[in-house]
């Protein structure tokens, strides 16, 4: 049982994955029986390792806290570290940032104590990636900046590939062009690295908004071949948007269907991950293993049939109530598209002069002069000017507001943007009149965009999009 521990133990840091759990479950149950605690955490992690290649969520967090109940605070800390690592993964894919810092960092404070310089820049990279998916980006680029400094340090140009791509999506993020230009083209040159798929994403992100769509285009064709399932996904997605734009419906109908075809794939997948949502579940586990070591074998066994039937019940409600939100959220944002492309089709037909005539026609009024005087004085808009501005707007354009609120609820600032873009007010100088800051003013446009469209924009492009409502 001993040499099957250790067979499954290298196989595991090889990346093999095994075809089920009946063997190392079998490990286990010999190992619970011979009662040697050491050997049966290195078993219980190892299990977790197996539920978790096979998408089996709330076992492999069962296994996992089964060995770290085992294991002494200062003992056994490659362990130790390996185990929070795994946790912190597993609250990562659910989503739970918090629970996932905690384990993460659990997993650095270990490597610290064992010195184990490689552990390190992973716990760094993860802690970084975290902050980014709160949008925290001072505290991401803070971490793998310390990642990439200690990758050079060793000299391990895998991880300083690694870690320079993740600190070049951190800088996209931020909307940090030139950044994100220095730390992608490194990884770039190195076609052969295992997250080359992601790499290339970003550098197609990159070029698609510096405009450079030849080169965006270039990357994007590079994710189809290489890539995985979820970078294939996205550069389907945005070669039929490309030869939308460039009138190929041919090549734009045959994306779109490999589109449609990688999002049925990954929605198969995600509804087997997700199904049984760790903090649903987290509690109702623990507390079965606690009635397990309390009760006798024949008890135990009666307990863990009860487990089971309660266990499928829920992930039968939980199935259910994933599929009803599912094809709830479908519908509405083919509602939502349909009505922004009727929108936009509708405006394709206006002449450009018509649209400058009603911009030049604002300008004539006397709440743009209004406006003005208050840019010159850095003063903002009040409650008066807010209404009056609204009222011209309605008048030059009748149909801008309803169109918008159709497909977008507005906050009262938000509105108030709105206006201002549609009155051809630079961003800088909305700030003024809001009284925010530009950062303020980038955000509200980009999390307009985001909102109405249901992915990732820059604030250029929701101004682009007001300029379409008449």
């Amino acid at each position: 049982m001993q040499q099957k521990l250790l067979r499954i133990q290298a196989e595991d840091k090889a990346y093999i994955s095994q075809p089920s759990s009946a063997e190392i479950d079998s490990i286990i149950h010999f190992l619970e029986q011979d009662r040697d605690q050491k050997m049966l955490s290195l078993a219980y992690y190892l299990a977790g390792r197996v539920h978790s290649d096979h998408q089996e969520t709330a076992q492999a967090l069962l296994s996992y806290q089964q060995s770290l109940d085992l294991l002494h605070p200062q003992e056994e800390l490659h362990l130790h570290s390996l185990i929070h690592s795994q946790l912190s993964s597993l609250f990562l894919s659910q989503q739970l940032y918090d629970e996932a810092m905690q384990h993460i960092l659990s997993a650095l404070r270990y490597d610290e104590w064992q010195h184990d310089t490689t552990g390190m820049i992973f716990d760094l990279r993860d802690i970084g990636n975290i902050h980014r998916s709160k949008a925290n980006n001072d505290s991401c680029i803070h971490y793998l900046s310390r990642a990439l400094s200690l990758a050079h340090h060793i000299g391990d140009t895998d991880m300083v590939i690694d870690v320079q791509s993740q600190m070049a999506a951190a800088y996209l993020q931020t909307g940090d062009i030139a950044l994100c230009r220095q730390y992608i083209f490194p990884a770039l040159a190195s076609p052969d690295s295992a997250s080359i798929g992601g790499i290339y994403s970003i550098a197609a992100e990159m070029y698609r908004q510096l405009g450079q769509k030849d080169s965006a285009l270039f990357y994007y064709r590079k994710m189809e071949e290489t890539g995985n399932l979820f970078s294939q996904q996205e550069a389907f997605k945005a070669l039929t948007t490309f030869y939308l734009d460039s009138g190929n419906a041919d090549e734009a109908l045959r994306y779109a269907k490999r589109y449609e075809e990688a999002t049925d794939s990954l929605q198969e997948i995600t509804a087997t991950e997700t199904v049984s949502r760790i903090n649903a579940m987290y509690e109702h586990q623990k507390q079965m293993m606690e009635n397990a070591r309390l009760r006798e074998a024949n008890a135990r066994k009666r307990f863990v049939i009860v487990g089971i039937m309660a266990t499928i019940a829920c992930l039968l409600l939980l199935l259910y109530a994933l599929w009803q939100k599912y094809n709830y959220q479908k519908t509405e944002l083919q509602l939502q598209l349909k009505k922004i492309k009727e929108l936009q089709q509708r405006q394709a037909t206006h002449e450009s002069k018509e649209t400058k005539y009603t911009i030049d026609t604002f300008h004539a009024t006397p709440i743009y002069t209004r406006i003005q005087q208050l840019i010159d004085q850095r003063n903002a808009m009040n409650d008066t000017d807010w209404q009056q501005l609204e009222n011209a707007i309605k008048q030059i354009f009748p149909l801008f507001m309803p169109q918008l609120s159709s497909v977008c609820k507005l906050s009262t600032q938000e509105r108030h943007v709105c206006l201002l873009t549609k009155a051809d007010i630079p961003p800088v100088q909305i700030a003024i009149l809001t009284a925010r800051s530009k950062q303020a003013i980038n955000n509200t446009r980009s999390r307009l965009f985001e909102r109405t469209f249901r992915e990732k924009g820059s604030p250029s492009q929701w101004d682009s999009f007001i300029q379409t409502l008449t």
